[in-house]
């Protein structure tokens, strides 16, 4: 679909309105973003996957892909939203490779997996879904470090493969040894429609993290709190032994939005496997 490479300050689309780019039912990515020396891009208002209602899939093979470090997918406002949904592989990749780093990308006010309507599943679904996934590999050093993801819907994404079917899967990759770290996942639903009201199905596992440290999953505010529900399994899974320093603190995991109804995942609310030394509420 689009291609940015070697470029630093783009910005594709802009309020669905006028500047809405509609980038669909291209063969790979929608839009991929690689290169050394590339950063400052903005991608915003965009329907990637979809028809031009935003309501019917037009499949690409993955929705967005970033390669490199400091770009923004979306933003604080409406007008910035982009519908990254009904694509046959990832939402959005966040990935270091090769000798690139992919540090302090944001992702923010986004629907993934979810139709314009904001009420209806439009999942990213084959064999590797998932609606965002951050990863560090290939290279010790090599980092994807510091991605914020911020107040997002990202529901009703499935899949048949291993580690698909998850909302935020942040992992190591192939390496074992150069695991992300410093993820920022606040102010999201998952699992959820727009309102956090009712369930989207679709999805397994709420956040996922895979030897990655220093997470921070909600916060001390409102703001801050993801309402993490309505998921087929957990709701926040925490696996592998480089999974240590991470903080779970003020979400709404099992119920809806206001905390008062119960909107549960189908296994545990937070399950901790292999893992150490991770902080679940806190004073």
């Amino acid at each position: 679909g689009t291609i940015i490479g070697g470029t630093v300050g783009t910005t594709p689309g802009g309020p669905c309105t006028g500047a809405c780019n509609v980038i669909s039912a291209n063969g790979t990515d929608g839009i991929n973003i690689q290169g050394l020396g590339v950063a400052g891009n903005l991608v915003a208002g965009n329907y990637i996957g979809t028809n031009a209602t935003g309501m019917a899939a037009l499949t690409n093979g993955l929705g967005i892909t970033v390669f490199n470090s400091n770009n923004t997918i979306g933003g604080p406002t409406v007008a910035h939203r982009n519908v990254i949904s009904g694509n046959s592989g990832m939402g959005v990749t966040v990935n270091a490779v090769g000798s690139v780093s992919a540090d302090g990308n944001i992702i923010q006010g986004n629907y993934i997996g979810v139709a314009a309507d904001g009420n209806t599943v439009l999942g990213n679904s084959g064999v590797a879904s998932v609606g965002v996934r951050v990863e560090s590999h290939n290279v010790v050093g090599v980092t994807a470090n510091n991605t914020q993801i911020l107040g997002n819907v990202i529901s009703g994404n499935a899949g048949t493969g291993p580690n698909s079917r998850v909302g935020i899967f942040i992992d190591d990759g192939t390496n074992g040894s150069n695991m992300p770290t410093g993820t920022v996942i606040k102010g999201n639903f998952i699992g959820t429609n727009a309102a956090g009201t009712a369930a989207l199905t679709g999805q397994l596992i709420g956040v996922k993290l895979s030897d990655a440290a220093n997470s921070v999953i909600g916060g001390l505010t409102v703001a801050e709190r993801n309402v993490i529900s309505g998921n087929a399994g957990n709701g926040i899974e925490i696996t592998g032994n480089g999974s240590t320093g991470n903080l779970v603190q003020g979400n709404y995991i099992g119920t809806n939005a206001a905390g008062t109804t119960a909107l549960p995942n189908g296994g545990q609310g937070v399950d901790i496997v292999g893992a150490a030394t991770n902080t679940i509420g806190g004073i």
